[in-house]
């Protein structure tokens, strides 16, 4: 997520003419910024944004809410990686050789498990990292994926195609007089009924899931868009 969003605020800054005022003040952005205040790219954006027709206008707008939307979910699903059950894609069979050698060196004569619990408690057997591995390699693919249906090629799990997920975003703002301008940031609710893996007290909890939720505040990229303030 973060490589867009400064891919966007470096686009931002070259047009400007301000890469070595805001970056590094050495010779090749000097002539990079000289360049471009010639060519004056961005003399004057409210007056541009101004003269767009209503169906233009409209159609930037839309453009730059979306643009917020699919940073948030692609940020929220990777978040909940840890508790949205299989990895889809890539197929992968997250088998653990030396789990399974210790589980069945250990059992009882009733069924029971014993030894392996005590040895993942001391640091003696330690998990598999392979599909951590495989995540870890394809996390910033997925965050570079501009789409939906690219993004489900690179990564994907089973919560997130049941639905397991939900998210909502707001960038927009209400202002004194009621009228609805771009915020500068978005909050962000996400929520999501997490499985009660494990038998709990019913003091605790009467049903078979727990229900998540939380609420963040990002940085909202429409006004970097679409108004000017120098940045």
């Amino acid at each position: 997520m973060l490589v867009r969003q400064i891919q966007t605020l470096l686009t931002r800054i070259l047009l400007q003419g301000r890469a070595a005022e805001l970056l590094k003040a050495d010779e090749g952005l000097i002539e990079i910024d000289t360049y471009m205040r010639r060519m004056n790219f961005l003399p004057d954006p409210q007056e541009q944004l101004a003269r767009l027709e209503p169906g233009t206008r409209m159609a930037m707008d839309a453009y730059v809410s979306g643009f917020n939307h699919w940073m948030v979910r692609k940020a929220v699903f990777v978040a909940s990686i840890p508790n949205v059950g299989d990895m889809i894609t890539p197929d992968f069979e997250n088998i653990d050789l030396a789990l399974r050698a210790a589980v069945s060196a250990s059992e009882t004569g009733d069924g029971h498990i014993i030894d392996p619990w005590e040895k993942a408690l001391s640091g003696d057997l330690l998990p598999s990292a392979n599909q951590y591995t495989i995540e870890a390699s394809r996390i910033p693919e997925f965050m570079w994926c501009h789409n939906y249906e690219r993004s489900k090629h690179v990564l994907n799990y089973k919560g997130w195609e049941d639905g397991r997920v939900h998210y909502s975003c707001s960038s927009y703002a209400i202002s004194g007089d009621g009228s609805v301008a771009p915020s500068i940031f978005a909050e962000v609710s996400v929520w999501q009924d997490y499985t009660n893996w494990l038998s709990l007290p019913v003091s605790y909890y009467t049903g078979d899931s727990v229900h998540l939720t939380g609420v963040s505040t990002i940085e909202n990229h429409y006004p970097l868009y679409l108004d000017d303030k120098l940045w």
